[in-house]
């Protein structure tokens, strides 16, 4: 994502690269919202501790196994960049079913936790999105801001000459 945001910010005319960024950052952070709601009111075991798997990572074991928060991630890029910009959202798609997999493979998940993991991610990315209207303030005073930032640094002054000769 860092280099999705500067590879616009160096070589692109819009925001809309950036924009995704903060989408994706929104939505992220709202599935991990809901995922401590949902923790409030529900608690599952991991399938390490209730049955015999062969743990191939160390995790806690007092930590509720319903949703994934590696799944949240992965599937919250993924379903805001299907919607922004297809190509490499494939790609991110790819990835976290390949993510959520893994977390299953390595005992530490039940296959339900990653599919709930994927429908949360999938509403909360597709309210975000749709609502991007309503996010434009917060995302032109972010990208404004780092514009800021990023022209006061060596590298960001020497793109701006370099651009502008």
């Amino acid at each position: 994502m860092l280099i999705v945001w500067l590879r616009e910010s160096i070589f692109g005319k819009g925001h809309y690269q950036q924009t995704t960024v903060i989408l994706t950052a929104v939505t992220f952070l709202l599935t991990l919202i809901a995922n401590s709601v949902i923790h409030l009111f529900y608690w599952h075991a991991r399938p390490f501790v209730t049955h015999r798997v062969h743990q191939l990572i160390a995790h806690s074991a007092t930590e509720s196994s319903f949703v994934s928060d590696h799944a949240l991630l992965a599937f919250s890029v993924a379903i805001v960049l299907l919607q922004r910009m297809k190509r490499l959202g494939y790609a991110a798609f790819a990835f976290a079913i390949l993510t959520g997999a893994s977390r299953i493979f390595v005992g530490v998940h039940y296959p339900a936790d990653i599919i709930g993991s994927v429908f949360i991610a999938s509403a909360v990315g597709w309210l975000v999105v749709n609502q991007e209207a309503r996010l434009r303030p917060i995302t032109a005073f972010i990208i404004s801001t780092s514009e800021k930032v990023i022209a006061l640094t060596p590298a960001g002054k020497r793109i701006s000459r370099d651009i502008n000769k």
